[in-house]
């Protein structure tokens, strides 16, 4: 049993080996000998699947990091159509109008506002969304609501109406 290098990494691989530990290179019977042709075109084609693997392979990982990169963007300026202060502002005091009509305003869990509908006419945002919260009985009930808030100023707001059904 001898040593031998490896064609592709240069590693010493005893020529016993069917690969090199290394990189996986497919190893010859022994590295003075000729081997045949059929042999030759198994490494050849052996090699050239490993170079073409690991380029497929880079290929992936840069498109995948690309629809990554799109995708964090698009959830960061998009919001669900709703991410401006004004609607974040909105939502909040909607929801603080709503929590104190209920009867166990600490079971409250509010939709989330990207399953919440906010529109804005001019300075007055309407608030469309649900709360699940316990009633007098203690059974916890969705119930939806709709709260229209008004901006008085830069950062006072006004509670106009809210409905709950």
């Amino acid at each position: 049993m001898a040593l031998v290098k490896c064609p592709e990494c240069s590693n010493e691989v005893s020529d016993s080996a069917q690969s090199c530990p290394k990189c996986g290179f497919p190893i010859t019977q022994a590295e003075n000998t000729e081997a045949p042709a059929e042999s030759k075109e198994v490494y050849d084609k052996a090699a050239e699947q490993k170079k073409t693997s690991k380029g497929c392979l880079t290929f992936l990982g840069v498109i995948v990091g690309i629809i990554l990169i799109i995708v964090i963007v698009a959830m960061c300026s998009s919001g669900g159509g709703g991410g401006s202060s004004d609607n974040s502002r909105a939502f909040v005091l909607a929801q603080s109008a709503v929590r104190e009509q209920l009867r166990a305003p600490s079971t409250a869990e509010f939709a989330s506002m990207r399953d919440s509908t906010i529109t804005s006419t001019g300075n007055t945002y309407t608030v469309k969304s649900y709360v699940d919260a316990e009633n007098a009985f203690g059974a916890k009930i969705r119930t939806a609501f709709t709260v229209r808030v008004e901006l008085v100023s830069k950062e006072t707001y006004r509670i106009l109406s809210v409905d709950i059904e």
